[in-house]
């Protein structure tokens, strides 16, 4: 029996999203980004838990401000307008924060930068991620660079800090697309824009939350991926990893292997995919929302999982932003998790407690 693979994401899109903002972005959630004075008090609280990891940032002379970097303080324009990223963390979160950078790596835009998809068509490409064109970047005249400290970038940051400021940031840091949204946000001056965003992510957040209490108390998540197949493993992902950290703020369960679990994720062979057995829902990578990539696909059609309850419910969700790096790619997630329990369950809407 072939196990059906479905793409919560598809039955958002073909529901109808809003209009573009005024950016030029595609608006991530149907309440569209909204930037209003109250939003911007209220993602306060939410900026909280990650800003004592917020790189320091501040205004100098000339108009010019100092951020602090893997490389040590960099100085860059106050409101750098021309942006080169050579990552996906920072343009992503550039586009969050309303600019669209004039430079990025060659990206398929339907996979898991799909939600930027808008944004980046007809921006300018500087080359594969492990072969950045430096000369490319020179011809767009970059006000700022900005990367993780990933090795393409670190290996030619000499090359690229001759030509513009170039703020490098580590990105193997707990809550990396939190922290890095507001770093790389940070360093453009554009703090106050994506606040607005943070605010729609906690409001989505609360709202599944509270409005599908009843079904998300009751149901059991899992979210692994067939990442290791060479091996004949899998990885189990823990409350700590990015779509944890989003499930867990939608009041989502954990099936017991992951429950309470600390780090990222683990690796397990797949003897041990008993380990999803009491798995309600199971969330997977998708290269394309609903195609699980290959590896993954190995995972599935081994008979230990085709004999899990969820293989036999056919509640297996393919996304391709299964583990989001931006708060518009969370929003997303949250989308497809309310998308997710309303097909499981058929939940009616709880009335949100006072």
């Amino acid at each position: 029996m072939k196990t059906t693979v479905h793409s919560p994401l598809v039955k958002i899109a073909a529901a109808g999203m809003p209009g573009s903002t005024d950016c030029g972005v595609r608006a991530l959630t149907r309440r569209g980004l909204i930037a209003t004075t109250a939003s911007i008090v209220a993602a306060a609280g939410l900026a909280g838990s990650v800003a004592a990891q917020t790189p320091a940032t501040s205004p100098v002379a000339g108009g010019t401000r100092t951020v602090n970097t893997v490389n040590g303080p960099v100085e860059v324009p106050a409101n750098p307008t021309r942006v080169v990223c050579i990552d996906s963390y920072s343009l992503a979160a550039l586009i969050d924060a309303g600019l669209v950078p004039v430079g990025v790596p060659e990206l398929d835009l339907d996979s898991f930068i799909a939600p930027y998809k808008d944004a980046l068509t007809g921006v300018a490409t500087i080359g594969p991620y492990q072969g950045i064109d430096v000369e490319q970047i020179k011809v767009l005249q970059p006000d700022v660079i900005l990367s993780i400290n990933a090795d393409w970038a670190t290996g030619i940051y000499d090359q690229l800090s001759q030509i513009a400021p170039t703020v490098l940031l580590d990105y193997q840091v707990p809550n990396a697309w939190q922290v890095l949204s507001d770093q790389f946000a940070a360093a453009v001056g554009r703090e106050a824009e994506l606040a607005a965003v943070k605010d729609t992510y906690a409001t989505r957040t609360a709202e599944v939350a509270a409005t599908y209490a009843d079904a998300m108390e009751s149901l059991k998540w899992a979210v692994a991926i067939g990442w290791g197949a060479a091996d004949n493993q899998f990885a189990l992902y823990y409350p700590d990893s990015a779509p944890g950290v989003i499930l867990t703020d939608c009041s989502a369960q954990f099936i017991a292997a992951s429950a309470g679990k600390t780090g990222t994720s683990e690796q397990f062979s797949y003897e041990r995919l008993s380990l999803l057995e009491d798995a309600d829902i199971l969330l997977t990578y998708g290269v394309h929302d609903g195609d699980p990539e290959e590896q993954t696909q190995a995972m599935i059609d081994q008979p230990l999982f085709q004999a899990l309850k969820v293989a036999q419910s056919g509640h297996i969700f393919a996304l391709s932003n299964v583990i989001p790096s931006s708060y518009g790619a969370a929003i997303l997630f949250v989308d497809s998790v309310e998308t997710i329990v309303n097909e499981v369950t058929g939940a009616t809407a709880a009335t949100p407690s006072a």
